[in-house]
């Protein structure tokens, strides 16, 4: 009996008691229908996030047995492509939704959806570049109008996603976080990379944005953006941009607040106390002071959080200079002070009166004879005075 590779209706003929369907025998004459079991879709990308014009390999994971795809890359309902691992080219700044459909004609179909799945930004010059979709009006650059990015930018409002003007080179980690901002609701985004010593970026937005994307760059060294090192012991530099250009003003959102951690072993190997650190903001060409408050502790690290007014480079820092423990011995330090100035302890004097005498002897030669002699000059002198009276 041929074996059957493909789905459909099939008639079969002949003794065929030797097989089964849904462990029922069958004999004789027979129709059977073999069918696929239908398509459960999914995919995958790379990379996930960069600068314009980012180009991303889709990659097709759909199980069961499909027939074509339908791919949609910015989440605007088109279809961008029907290749099976396709190729796109994002070619603005914003966050975008990616969705796959799976089709099998027989099986039926099945439709995958990622929200805010890829992320583009923009490297900007950081000290007069134009606004719109990647400025930041935080460090010098023009805000314009905000711009439109992606999927929910605002114009004039500056949601959407941000860029970032540090450079590539002093970035040791990127992590990027995307939530819907709506007028009212309280906006956190939350943090989870082991690296990643911010934990959380909160406000209270006073408009609706959409999607925004939040980005937190923890630093190799001093930001390349700011013209001097935060003041103090710095245990972080860091970036945060929230949004496009002038998103963190007053007008959009109030109640800014930044939770952080710092490692205890780094605090006990330079003798810094957990609560002299503070949260420092690079704004107006200075560094300056956030409040901040110490919030909790675990076994690895403090826990902090600090109130600020917008989102730029920051620092966490100790104004306390860090201390060490020095091993004094004061007996020896006594010593060696009395050794230097040819003078003699009292605890010598006392407890070891040879000891003593031998260092007279050492310390000052003929000090036994002179004063011999002296007694001798002075018994002399009294005795010729008597004489003479």
């Amino acid at each position: 009996m041929p074996s059957i590779i493909e789905p459909g209706n099939f008639t079969i003929s002949g003794n065929i008691s030797g097989y089964s369907v849904s462990a029922v025998p069958i004999t004789g004459a027979s129709e059977i229908i073999v069918t696929y079991p239908p398509p459960e879709a999914d995919f995958s990308a790379s990379p996930l996030s960069g600068t314009p014009p980012l180009t991303v390999q889709f990659t097709d994971l759909s199980t069961g047995n499909t027939d074509s795809w339908e791919w949609d890359f910015d989440g605007n309902g088109s279809i961008d492509s029907l290749e099976k691992n396709p190729v796109w080219a994002y070619a603005a700044t914003g966050t975008y939704t990616v969705t796959l459909k799976a089709i099998n004609t027989t099986c039926g179909n099945d439709t995958e959806t990622k929200t805010g799945y890829i992320t583009v930004t923009e490297e900007i010059d950081p000290f007069g570049g134009s606004g719109g979709d990647g400025g930041n009006s935080e460090n010098g650059g023009s805000s314009g109008n905000g711009g439109s990015s992606g999927n929910g930018g605002s114009s004039g409002g500056g949601g959407g996603g941000g860029g970032s003007p540090e450079s590539s080179r002093n970035v040791e980690l990127k992590e990027i976080s995307n939530e819907q901002i709506f007028k009212g609701i309280h906006t956190c985004y939350t943090f989870k990379g082991e690296t990643n010593e911010i934990v959380s970026v909160e406000f209270d937005p006073k408009k609706s944005f959409g999607k925004t994307t939040t980005i937190v760059e923890m630093l190799k060294n001093t930001s390349s953006i700011v013209k001097e090192p935060a003041p103090g012991t710095v245990y972080k530099n860091l970036n945060i941009w929230v949004g496009n250009s002038g998103f963190s003003s007053s007008e959009n959102l109030e109640n800014a607040r930044i939770s952080f951690r710092v490692n205890r072993t780094w605090l006990y190997e330079n003798g810094i106390g957990e609560s002299t650190i503070t949260l420092y903001r690079y704004s107006d060409n200075t560094w300056n002071a956030l409040p901040t408050t110490l919030t909790g502790e675990n076994e690895g690290y403090f826990y902090f959080t600090a109130e600020t007014p917008g989102f730029s480079p920051f620092a966490i820092v100790s104004l306390e200079k860090s201390s060490q423990s020095v091993e004094i011995t004061p007996a020896r330090d006594q010593e060696y002070n009395l050794m230097s100035t040819g003078e003699t302890s009292g605890e010598e004097r006392e407890g070891d009166p040879a000891s003593y005498e031998e260092k007279e002897n050492k310390g000052a030669p003929g000090a036994g004879f002179m004063f011999a002699a002296a007694g001798i000059l002075a018994s002399y002198t009294a005795l010729k005075k008597r004489k003479m009276k």
